[in-house]
Order: structure tokens, then sequence, then C-alpha cells
């Protein structure tokens, strides 16, 4: 793209070329003038209009700082491509935190107000210093991940040692809100919902991603039945499954079944990445307990495991209440082995016979009489 490199007295017209390793600016790409390197060591210091729009940035060149003029078009195309990848200054300034809505494992997430174009955002803000290389990279990945249950990532930067991720503001409540409302969930909202993010997980397993948790907070239930996964640190590559402690209870299957057979490396890293997927069933598992119960769970993760008793005489048989509770059973499983896999719930949930009427499936006492029927959302379906 065609710029302008601002002097004290005078203005010089160059060429700005971007390649994967740096920003090269120039009269053309024989006869080159600076040399930017994307790092995170770069600061990138954007300047704006009286407006807010972006007229240029500057930058350190052998301790000076260097003006590039550029029209707002064309530094938000830039900016699209350096997003993550150098330290910006001056962007953080745009935007006014109004008040932190909720913490996650290292970043807090703040209601926010942009000046540039008067809206309310949500914020997250990430110290740098709190994140290894790898978590770091992983963050970016998971921005860049294009699924429809995965919230969207509106703007991130990195600025003064904290990486900023801007998402639009959503219509709803969380699953933790609807579980903990005062009408049950149905049965048939609850297959939905279940199904959806079955069908999630499993596309996520496909790319080689596992969850380092999934509670009820961490899933948003939108207005117009969309269900979306709204924080950023859940999911990590399955070479890199260092999990929470409930996965010492998969690693003790893991060593005892070592001990017994004899395998090659490969086959070690294909039984692995089966136990981490089964992980995942195990804490979804743990998410259906919560909604058929509606109650949310308070117990440590390393207790999911544990064996749920139904009491078969207040379901009637065949009711879809009835099949979700065999579901749950399965899932909360504790030998991965006989776990029931992502893929074979899907199955299970899409055989459930909704044409059957029972599905008064709880005793007529007082105390079940105070839930009231609600309409079921509508779930939208996203193919596996």
């Amino acid at each position: 793209m065609i710029c302008r490199s601002q002097h004290l007295l005078f203005s010089t017209d160059y060429k700005l070329y971007l390649n994967p390793q740096q920003i090269v600016i120039g009269k053309n790409e024989q006869n080159l003038k600076y040399k930017i390197p994307l790092n995170l060591s770069t600061i990138i210091k954007w300047s704006f209009n009286s407006d807010f729009t972006f007229n240029g940035f500057q930058f350190l060149w052998k301790n000076s700082w260097k003006t590039i003029l550029l029209t707002h078009e064309q530094s938000l195309t830039l900016k699209d491509n350096l997003d993550g990848k150098v330290t910006y200054s001056n962007i953080a300034k745009m935007y006014n935190l109004i008040q932190c809505e909720r913490s996650g494992y290292s970043s807090k997430i703040y209601l926010t107000y942009c000046c540039a174009n008067q809206k309310k955002y949500y914020m997250q803000i990430f110290p740098i210093s709190d994140l290894t290389s790898q978590e770091y990279l992983r963050l970016i990945q998971m921005i860049n991940i294009t699924h429809p249950n995965i919230l969207k990532c509106e703007e991130y930067f990195v600025e003064e040692k904290n990486l900023y991720i801007v998402t639009n503001i959503l219509n709803g409540k969380t699953l933790k809100e609807r579980i903990g409302s005062q009408y049950r969930m149905e049965p048939q909202e609850i297959i939905s919902t279940t199904k959806t993010l079955l069908k999630f997980i499993n596309d996520m397993h496909k790319i080689g991603y596992v969850f380092r948790e999934i509670t009820s907070t961490n899933i948003f239930l939108q207005s117009d039945g969309e269900i979306l996964i709204i924080d950023f640190e859940l999911l990590v590559k399955t070479e890199e499954a260092f999990r929470t402690k409930a996965v010492s209870k998969e690693n003790d299957y893991l060593h005892e079944l070592k001990d017994s057979t004899k395998n090659t490396h490969g086959d070690w890293v294909e039984m692995e990445r089966f136990y981490y997927e089964q992980h995942d069933v195990l804490m979804l598992g743990s998410l259906l307990k919560e909604m058929l119960t509606s109650k949310v769970q308070q117990q440590h993760s390393q207790g999911r495991a544990r064996q749920v008793t139904i009491n078969k005489t207040t379901i009637i048989n065949r009711s879809p209440k009835y099949y979700l509770c065999q579901l749950l059973q399965r899932m909360l499983e504790q030998d991965p082995k006989v776990r029931i896999t992502i893929q074979n719930a899907i199955y299970f949930l899409e055989d459930i016979d909704f044409e059957d009427n029972s599905f008064e499936d709880f005793p007529e006492t007082s105390e079940e009489q105070k839930f009231q029927s609600v309409k079921s959302i509508s779930i939208k379906k996203f193919l596996v």
C-alpha cells in the first residue's frame, strides 16, 4: 500500500509491504528504507484524528520515533494483519472500562465503552506476564477458530503487557443462570442443549483440541436460541493436555494399562488422546446432571465420576427424561474405556422418540408442583 513518511519539515511517499516476518517500507522492493520485525517487542503506536479514526502509526527506529501516514481504511487493513503479532500503543485508550463482569483462569472480563463508535463491548484482559509463550499462542489460535458455537472476537491486540480481546455484548443468559431460574429445563430443551454441546466438542476433537474445563458459567444461551462458548481459555491442544486433578483418575487407568500391555509410542499417543477426549464426556456429564437436577454442582472435578443413583419408579419408562438419565449414567461411568464416547452419545440423543407424550416424569407432590412448564428454546443444529 502507498504511505507517507512524515518528517519535521517535509514528507516522503513510500510503499509499505507486509510479509510473515516483517513490515518493510521503501521506494520499492529493491530500495527499502525501514524493516520492522513482527514480534511482541515491536511497538506500533497508532495515531488518530479528533473523531478517533486512524491516520497512521509510529514506530521506533534507531532510538527515534518515525511517523507513517495512512488513511483510516489502510490503517484498519494493516491492523487486521498485525493483531496479536506486535505490541500496540494508544488503542486501549479508545475503550473506557465501566465495570468488571467476571473472572477467567488468568483474565478479567469488563464491560467497556468504545469512544470510536459509541458502543458498549465486553473486553477480556490477560496479563502477558501470567502467560507462557505456549499459552499465548494457544489463546491466539482459539481466537482465530471459526465455529458457530464459539463467541466471535471483534478485535484483539497487545498493549502495555496485556492481551485485550473485545467481543460484542450478548442477549440471553448463561447456562448457570438458566439452571438456577425458577423453571426447570424441559427434557426437549436439555436434549437440544446437550446435543449441540456434544457436536461442538466432537468438532474440536477433530481438529486436535480437548477442554481444560466445561462449566455452566462458560456456556451462553442466546435469546435467538444459539449456544456459545464464551471463554477463550477453555480449549487446549491434545498434546498439551495438562489437566486439572480430574485427569489424575484417567491417568491411573492409563498407567494400569501401560503396566499390563506392551505398545509402541504411536499407540500410546492415540490411547492418551482417547482418554483425554473421554474426560470431556465426563465433564459434559456433570453439566447434564446439573440440567436434570436444576442444581449447579459445587463439587470438585475429581468427584464427577461418582455414579448417579436414579429412582426409576418416579420416571415413566421410555419418556425423554428416562433416556436422559440412562445417558447420564453412561457419561459419568468411572472407567473411561466403558464410558460412552462423544459420537455414540450423539447417536443416543438422536434416537430418542419425541412422539412419546409421557413427559410427566415426576410424582405429583407439592414439592414438584411449584415448577411450572416453560416453552423449550429453539436450538440451532450444527451438523458435524
